[in-house]
């Protein structure tokens, strides 16, 4: 009975070591959708407005925006220009 507990026990601790955090999945979903992203730049206000459904708030879409930045699929490119329209923060999309 001891040895089925701890392999129990093991099997549920490798699972959860394995599942990815809810905000991987929602910084790869913003990824995904980047690609689609017709212009080189990008600003928050056009990732919360216009992105993925699950990222129409400004805090999770800065939380997204740094997580992507950590991982280093985006640049800060401070004051610039997305689609005509002046954007306090940008961000260069890498790979572009």
């Amino acid at each position: 009975m001891e040895l089925v507990d701890f392999y129990m026990v093991e099997a549920l601790r490798l699972q959860a070591g394995a599942q990815v955090s809810t905000e991987l999945q929602l910084a790869q979903r913003l990824l995904n959708w980047l690609v689609t992203w017709p212009e080189p730049v990008i600003g928050l206000p056009d990732i919360y407005q216009r992105g993925p459904a699950a990222i129409r708030e400004r805090k999770t879409a800065a939380k997204m925006v740094s997580i992507l930045v950590e991982h280093g699929y985006l640049d800060a490119a401070g004051k610039g220009e997305v689609a005509g329209v002046k954007r306090r923060e940008t961000w260069t999309i890498r790979g572009r």
